[in-house]
């Protein structure tokens, strides 16, 4: 495991030499122990080479030799919460052309904030006809009930051919 670990993080100084480098580790709240001591090696030995190294995390605590490493480390932590109410207004106000109404703004409620899923509702939405601009402000059609980030992941799979719903199995596995 040292040697893989040195030979990648070795790599990861290579490259990032001649030019600038960002490397990207996503949802690091998952990685296992292993991981977790790569990661504290590359901030261990990247200081002075010319490397941001950005990492996602719901919550550091559950990886804890993560959190010894970036605070060892020159690191520098960002939180970011979701939006709020008012944010999430303003977001659909921009992506619609109107404020919300009401039954839209709690059906947006489901998203908690996340702008991304914010956004593939409301495309959801519009691709199903169900929302309605009125008297100033865009409404979700009643007819229906509201889905959630759930339904919305589901749909969205269901749309995948075959061989793509196996590769997005396989890639879960990892």
């Amino acid at each position: 495991e040292d040697g893989i670990r040195d030979s990648s993080v070795t790599g990861v100084q290579t490259c990032a030499l001649p030019i600038s480098t960002v490397l990207v580790l996503e949802d690091v709240h998952w990685s296992d122990p292993a991981s977790q001591r790569w990661i504290g090696g590359v901030l261990d030995r990247i200081e002075a080479v010319p490397v941001v190294l950005v990492m996602t995390t719901r919550d550091l605590s559950r990886a804890p030799m993560i959190a010894a490493a970036c605070s060892a480390a020159t690191a520098e932590a960002v939180f970011l919460d979701g939006l709020s109410d008012t944010e999430v207004g303003e977001l659909v106000t921009t992506a619609t052309g109107d404020p919300s109404g009401p039954r839209l703004h709690r059906a947006l409620g489901t998203a908690a904030g996340n702008p991304f899923v914010v956004l593939a509702l409301l495309e959801s939405f519009d691709a199903a006809g169900r929302l309605r601009h009125e008297a100033g402000r865009v409404e979700l059609d009643a007819s229906a009930g509201v889905a959630g980030p759930s339904e919305l992941i589901g749909a969205r799979l269901l749309r995948l051919g075959v061989s793509q719903r196996r590769l997005g199995q396989l890639a879960a596995g990892l």
